[in-house]
């Protein structure tokens, strides 16, 4: 009997899950289940290996990833899911680059994040803070590995359309997911919310153990479906980013994080500004929402969670402090840094002044910058790898999406990622997560793609 494709691929997609989950179960017991089972695995994984077409193993990762990337927490038999159903993938994603690579020959853009991950290694080896390679793998590793699968493998044309797809779904479920824990109180966990003592609220996290890095992908997958609306996205993708737009604005406010609602905000209203056609519409609900806000303010104000959360300003000030101390220890080692992973610990030696603020109180925070603390720990030269890459491939596509053409809305649509997901950068550290790690790398994959598409093909 032969089954369709489509069905084959989806149970060739997610039998490496199910296998994970069984693979948990045998952890946990030991014995000659656990190596019954592990061969099994590994049997499966080449068969997935020499069967799947990679780009739908692909697609399945990502879908689950939001899920599954914790890869920093817990144990046993949640670690091995973890471990199989979201670490091993990209080690299947280096070898399908290596094997169905494309014809387009790499160039030294293309060389400088292998070069960064180099540069971190390097620098996590000679550095007196011990890090895991485990670490390194996730929150670097995985994502230059993303770029260079969504860069250089080959695939079909309309795959940067169905991880836009998967990017909306994923963002729904768990943008959903919250918001009926929330107005049910079934089903809520601690690992999904943080309590804020002071506000006397809880702040969503979903399946990413922090608000601030929910919010990043919360906002990310909005501001992708607001260009997909605005900027004449795939017909079959605009329904659910209407869906998309409805759920995570409630979802971000939970998150009760102000980053992630301003980066969200922001790029939002620059997706709908350059658009010529909603920029009228755009300032007019702009001035509505002002004058509403200042009419209301003094009921807005005057709330707890306001005062205990929107206008704190301790936590604001704690963290000007350490960015300033951040440039301070950058300044004594520029070139190369102190060492992958020593943030923490050279910032408490040092014997910068705290200011007006306790000094106990402020070694207790550790950086809200990610650029700061990749530039302390790696110097300027592990900066500077991060983000040139970065920089050109997106001045290239915002050059190409201001020429207008097919690709416009989603050249528009992972600028916005960038763009969200920076704000966000600077105001915590992304050093302890993984798949929001990775969304960067994701876009800038993508942009890279469709760059070398343009190249390639005929004027």
């Amino acid at each position: 009997m032969r089954y369709p494709y489509r069905l084959q691929t989806l149970l060739l997609s997610v039998a490496p899950v199910v296998l994970a989950m069984v693979t948990a179960v045998a952890v946990v017991r030991g014995g000659t289940i656990l190596l019954a089972v592990s061969a099994l695995a590994a049997a499966s994984i080449a068969i997935v290996w020499l069967t799947l077409r990679p780009q739908d193993l692909f697609l399945v990762w990502l879908a689950a990833a939001p899920f599954v990337q914790s890869t920093l927490h817990g144990s046993g038999g949640g670690h091995a899911l973890r471990v199989l159903a979201y670490s091993a993938p990209p080690l299947l994603f280096v070898l399908w680059t290596i094997v169905h690579a494309r014809s387009a020959r790499p160039t030294l853009v293309d060389i400088l994040p292998a070069l960064y991950f180099v540069v971190v290694v390097i620098s996590a080896s000679l550095s007196p803070t011990s890090t895991s390679p485990t670490q390194l793998y996730s929150i670097v590793g995985v994502g230059i590995v993303v770029y260079y699968f969504c860069a250089f493998t080959s695939f079909a044309e309309d795959v940067p359309v169905k991880i836009a797809a998967v990017l909306l779904a994923a963002g729904c479920v768990v943008a959903t997911w919250v918001i009926v824990e929330r107005a049910t109180g079934i089903g809520a966990s601690a690992s999904r919310y943080q309590l804020d003592i002071a506000a006397s609220a809880e702040r969503a996290a979903g399946t990413f153990g922090n608000p601030a890095v929910f919010g990043t992908f919360l906002g990310a997958v909005f501001a992708l479906a607001l260009t997909i609306l605005v900027w004449n996205g795939p017909a079959r993708l605009r329904r659910l980013s209407m869906l998309v737009l409805i759920v995570t604005a409630p979802a971000l406010f939970l998150t009760l994080t102000r980053a992630p609602l301003i980066a969200a905000a922001s790029v939002g209203l620059l997706v709908l500004v350059t658009r010529s056609r909603t920029r009228w519409i755009s300032m007019l609900s702009i001035g509505l929402a002002v004058t509403v806000a200042v009419v209301a303010w003094g009921a807005i104000s005057s709330t707890h969670l306001y005062k205990t959360r929107f206008s704190n300003t301790t936590n604001v000030q704690a963290r000007v402090v350490i960015d300033d101390w951040s440039l301070k220890l950058a300044a004594k080692k520029p070139a190369l840094g102190w060492g992958y992973g020593s943030f923490d610990r050279v910032k408490n030696a040092s014997n910068f002044s705290a200011g007006p603020l306790n000094r106990a109180n402020l070694l207790q925070y550790t950086s809200h910058n990610t650029f700061l603390t990749i530039l302390v720990e790696t110097g300027a030269l592990g900066l500077g790898l991060l983000i040139a890459p970065w920089l050109v491939i997106a001045r290239r596509s915002l050059h190409a999406a201001i020429r207008g053409g097919p690709d416009q809305w989603i050249l528009v649509g992972l600028l916005a990622i960038l763009g969200v997901w920076i704000v966000n950068a600077g105001t915590f550290d992304m050093r302890f997560f993984s798949f929001v790690a990775a969304l960067p790398w994701l876009a800038v994959g993508l942009m890279r793609r469709l760059d070398l598409d343009r190249q390639t093909t005929p004027a």
